[in-house]
């Protein structure tokens, strides 16, 4: 069957009800707050607004649909855990730590985040409130029957030396070309990665398909890895604590 509020209904079977599902993954925003998270920037939230975990959904995907994208929240919850706790355990241990990401699924929550973000009317540009029809080819890739075009998908920011110590803090912007969205930029802790689904230029302060990052202090490593499937990745940038 297919449910006509489900963003994917017509690329598979639907289930009849709706999930409630998160504009920005659930375990991700625990990662912010315990029950409730300050955000600004929806159309619906003037201004810096506490708001409850649970009431941050745009009820989009069918339950089905959404149930066979959870491994796209999990892989990112994970990449955003590893960039929290790391730069931590450094100095916890010195037992060499390493974790593994799946990129392929990363790059796959951010397309979802945006898919989320347009379906349910909470994408903004220029302060404007943007409905627009999702690109033909999300669907597929989302659906893993298609890959990104060569040269696109993940990008990583390469980061400068060191961290800093701060409340973690999630941010996420649509990216346009012209009236089309064509790519999510998020930031956390100062890493900022870029998803591109058209091909730009890029310099070399941007990795593309990032191995992951090393975290060193001395002779003391903590390693997130981060891998593609068979799809090459890019060199793991090293950051002193």
């Amino acid at each position: 069957m297919k449910n006509p509020a489900c963003y994917l209904s017509g690329y598979s079977p639907c289930d009849a009800k709706l999930s409630g599902d998160h504009l920005i993954s659930k375990s991700l925003l625990s990662q912010l707050g315990d029950n409730a998270v300050y955000i600004e920037g929806l159309p619906w939230c003037k201004g810096l607004k506490r708001v409850g975990v649970n009431s941050i959904t745009g009820r989009v995907l069918c339950r089905l649909h959404n149930s066979q994208l959870s491994d796209f929240d999990s892989s990112a919850s994970l990449l955003f855990r590893c960039l929290h706790q790391l730069p931590k355990r450094i100095v916890e241990t010195e037992q060499r730590e390493e974790c593994v990401v799946n990129g392929l699924n990363v790059e796959r929550w951010m397309l979802k985040t945006a898919a989320t973000l347009l379906a349910s009317g909470n994408a903004t540009r220029n302060g404007q409130v943007i409905r627009s029809s999702l690109n033909p080819t999300w669907p597929s890739i989302l659906m893993r029957k298609a890959d990104f075009s060569e040269g696109c998908g993940l990008f990583l920011e390469r980061p400068a030396c060191g961290t800093t110590e701060m409340m973690p803090e999630f941010t996420i912007r649509l990216n346009w070309m012209d009236e089309e969205c064509v790519g999510v930029t998020t930031s956390f802790l100062g890493f900022v990665f870029h998803l591109h689904t058209k091909r730009v230029e890029s310099g070399s302060d941007y990795l593309y398909r990032p191995g992951g990052m090393i975290f060193q202090r001395g002779n003391v490593e903590k390693v997130m890895a981060i891998h593609y499937g068979s799809a090459q990745c890019g060199q793991a940038p090293i950051i002193k604590v």
